[in-house]
């Protein structure tokens, strides 16, 4: 697979935690770290930052903003039990190694490339969680980030955690051009994930869903979904593939696989619909 870390995102990469001034210590911190997702829901920048300040000589000058990429709002990162680490933003699925050291508080983050970003975990209170950025790619910090984390079930199902690494393989843009039976595995592994996250948004009794996070190419009807022209494909669903051609083989192969689909009920909820056609195209692509 392609080096899945965007250079961009400050936490898809490595990065260390030293604890502090928490209400939690040693296994206690990695307990807590390790029982949920956690979502961005806060950014604070220094009030300098995009200053305009006056020289001596009647020149303006204006302090420069963030210098580095910072974290998006709503995002998500997850800390797994097995020392997996798992990023999720904006459309950007990202994996890594986490380590904790007990003896000084530390956790290492390790991707594929030689990233680094340091956060100083400030404190835990219940459920939040608030970072301070130290450093970016070895670019120094010299003002107060503030990064807020709340703890999240929002890709917890019953019996599946849709963030996993296990759930989104399919995310993952490969490395080089794949067969025909690749992009069909690929293929098969969206419209399960499609199914996993309508049931579990059923299971919840949740009203809505989402469609930045199931990255899809559909376009989602009352009671239908429709595969649009290439010329029309979403980007973030085109990114999960090699390049735009293997994107547009994949398709191709959902266009032929939806024709002439009948025989589907009409249901109160839209994505049980949803799940009843993808389901009959699943098994078209089994044959």
């Amino acid at each position: 697979m392609k080096n899945n870390l965007p250079n961009t995102c400050i936490l898809f990469i490595l990065f260390s935690i030293s604890l502090s001034a928490c209400n939690f210590i040693g296994a206690n911190v990695e307990k807590k770290l390790t029982e949920h997702s956690l979502t961005l829901v806060r950014i604070e920048k220094p009030d300098s930052i995009g200053e305009i300040t006056i020289n001596n000589d009647g020149t303006y000058l204006k302090k420069p903003d963030t210098p580095f990429k910072l974290p998006t709002e709503s995002s998500f990162i997850h800390f797994y039990n097995d020392g997996v680490f798992i990023s999720f933003d904006n459309n950007q699925y990202s994996t890594g190694k986490w380590f904790y050291s007990t003896a000084d508080s530390i956790i290492t983050i390790r991707g594929n490339v030689k990233k680094e970003t340091l956060l100083k975990l400030v404190s835990i209170q219940k459920d939040n969680f608030k970072f301070k950025i130290l450093e970016v790619n070895k670019i120094k910090s010299n003002d107060d980030y503030l990064l807020f984390y709340s703890q999240s079930t929002h890709f917890e199902g019953q019996t599946k955690d849709l963030l996993s690494l296990n759930e989104n393989q399919w995310r993952i843009k490969p490395i080089q051009k794949e067969s025909n039976e690749q992009i069909k595995q690929r293929v098969l592994s969206q419209l399960k994930y499609h199914i996993d996250y309508f049931n579990m948004t059923k299971d919840k009794k949740q009203t809505y869903f989402e469609t930045k996070i199931l990255q899809s190419p559909f376009n989602f009807y009352q009671n239908a979904l429709g595969v649009p022209h290439n010329y029309e494909l979403p980007e973030e669903w085109v990114e999960t593939f090699y390049s735009r051609e293997d994107a547009e083989k994949a398709a191709d192969l959902l266009r032929s696989t939806i024709k002439n689909i009948d025989g589907v009920k009409t249901h109160e909820r839209f994505t049980e619909t949803y799940t009843e056609i993808i389901n009959k195209m699943i098994d078209r692509l089994l044959i």
